[in-house]
């Protein structure tokens, strides 16, 4: 251990360390048995991935007039998961910055947590000109979603003069998913049915791709996850003493 510390002080070294912790949870798919072809864990797309053109709810930075806004959806994979993508339908407004945050991201309560992946994203098609152009965002490292369990995506802005649209599915609502809308001064109100801060916003366009994990398989992805992140976390505390 003595001659190999000195160099894992080297970054390049430290990185392909890293790099190392996810393919290794990479390779326990393969080994195992897991399927490779990516299903559809949720959409609220129309045929051929389409949307409604001119109706949306938004991200706004401190600067737009009502203040800050966020956007949220979630939604329930009814099996375990590897998270492959989601596709999105975000768009521009002129005059104003489309750069966001888009995070997938845990439940807290019924609301988004903490994020499990965030991607700064912009460049949108303008908003109300299409009503088939997709984002695309992948994880750049294995991420697991568990069986009936809620997950939540979230736009935020990235800049104070931030307003970028999240397009509406084909009829406003869908089925299947909760959409939540941030404004500041008001908190977080929901279109759920079921909440007393009920207040109808539409639904928002999107869909989640993932790869279906039988449970055996599933329990040995987490074990595996974790003995390679501990592992990992004691070279950390080691190489920073």
């Amino acid at each position: 251990m003595s001659t190999f510390l000195p160099k894992l002080r080297s970054p390049r070294l430290w990185n392909a360390l890293l790099s190392l912790r996810s393919l290794m949870a990479v390779a326990v798919v393969f080994t195992t048995g897991v399927p490779s072809k990516a299903a559809v864990i949720f959409s609220d797309l129309g045929t051929g991935g389409t949307y409604s053109c001119c109706s949306a709810n938004a991200a706004g930075g401190p600067a737009y007039p009502t203040g800050l806004l966020e956007t949220a959806a979630s939604f329930v994979p009814t099996g375990n998961t590897i998270f492959d993508q989601i596709d999105l339908a975000l768009g521009s407004v002129a005059g104003w910055s489309d750069a966001v945050t888009i995070s997938l991201t845990n439940d807290n309560g019924g609301l988004p947590g903490s994020p499990l992946k965030s991607w700064s994203v912009s460049g949108f098609p303008r908003f109300e000109s299409t009503s088939t152009s997709l984002q695309t965002l992948v994880p750049t490292s294995l991420i697991l979603l568990s069986a009936n369990t809620k997950y939540w995506i979230l736009e935020a802005p990235a800049a104070s003069n931030t307003y970028a649209t999240w397009n509406v599915p084909v009829g406003g609502y869908a089925t299947g998913t909760i959409t939540d809308f941030y404004q500041a001064g008001s908190g977080w109100r929901t279109n759920d049915p079921n909440a007393p801060n009920n207040f109808g916003t539409p639904s928002v366009a999107f869909d989640v791709l993932g790869t279906p994990v039988p449970e055996p398989q599933y329990l040995g992805l987490i074990g595996c996850s974790l003995l390679v992140g501990f592992g990992m976390d004691a070279l950390a505390r080691k190489r920073l003493g």
